[in-house]
């Protein structure tokens, strides 16, 4: 290690990911911050994506693992396992860094002990690197002792995240039972015990493209519904910490979202469901979220015929 200077261990997932890699490995490798290693776990990859990775694993800085597929979670447990880093930052296959990223958030956490995660935000980019609109609501400023704020948003991006890893090895690892949403679940767990900093800039180059993990809606709703239910489950404090009305409304909200999702695809059955359970965590908001616009037009043209209000 570089006298003087904290050490940062990268994890980079690969599946599938022949496209994009090679961009996601050069911007890590272009940081300003010295002391850095670069783990790259191929998660049973079955495109061309260790072709595109073999002339990087001839850089001194540069880990190689290959493994079977078992999903990013597990892949990012590989790369924790073999980690020397004092700090942890994670870059997704299809996302790439600015290059001052690694060293500004190495900064906060060097001067911050109470801080266990640094995050920040990003850039939207297309397939072809061009600017896409930013989501404004994606990632947001959250920090401080912020586990409420968490509960009822996730407004942390993986490629922006960097944490200390004697947190990681305090409140456990990635929980590979959770698909889509294990970064989520860490971040619930480090907030819990640990104060969290923002940097309300760009860190990071968050690509969007057709074949994104993260666009399938409906397995991530599920997925973070499932983190929820386990805070819920693991920290006994949760409900004090965050109050039964707005558990209410987090719950309905998400419900919410998958009876739309199976309204557009006339699932019928599955949106009443959905519907139902929105309902029971809150009314008002499985009224007003969870029927789609042509759903309440007819819902109030027959109230209006029936004579109520």
């Amino acid at each position: 290690m570089t006298q003087g200077l904290a050490r940062v261990s990268v994890l980079i997932p690969v599946y599938k990911g022949e496209a994009f890699i090679a961009c996601a490995i050069e911007s890590a490798l272009s940081q300003t911050h010295p002391d850095v290693e670069i783990i790259v776990v191929n998660d049973g990859s079955p495109d061309n994506s260790s072709r595109v990775l073999a002339p990087y694993l001839l850089r001194p800085n540069v880990r190689y693992i290959e493994k079977v597929n078992g999903g990013v979670a597990s892949a990012r447990n590989a790369g924790l396992a073999i980690a020397t880093g004092q700090y942890v930052a994670l870059l997704d296959q299809d996302d790439a860094w600015y290059p001052d990223k690694l060293a500004r958030q190495v900064a906060v956490l060097d001067a911050r002990p109470d801080v266990a995660l640094v995050h920040g935000d990003v850039t939207y980019i297309g397939a072809d690197n061009e600017v896409l609109p930013h989501d404004p609501h994606f990632p947001a400023k959250v920090e401080g002792r912020c586990f409420n704020q968490l509960f009822m948003a996730n407004p942390v991006m993986a490629c922006t995240a960097i944490f200390r890893r004697c947190v990681v090895d305090e409140v456990g690892r990635f929980d590979d039972g959770i698909a889509f949403s294990d970064d989520y679940d860490l971040w619930l767990r480090i907030a819990r015990h640990h104060a969290i900093a923002y940097i309300d800039e760009p860190l990071a180059l968050y690509r969007i493209h057709g074949s994104n993990e993260s666009r399938k809606i409906a397995g991530i709703v599920a997925a973070t519904l499932q983190t929820l239910h386990k805070a819920l489950r693991t920290t006994p404090e949760c409900r004090a910490l965050v109050g039964d009305a707005n558990i209410g409304l987090r719950f309905a909200h998400l419900e919410c979202v998958l009876s739309r999702f199976h309204f557009s695809n006339r699932r019928w059955l599955l949106f009443a469901w959905h519907l139902a359970r929105a309902a029971r965590h809150d009314g008002a908001t499985a009224v007003a979220l969870g029927l789609p616009a042509d759903a309440l037009d007819r819902l109030r043209w027959y109230s209006k015929k029936l004579g109520l209000r």
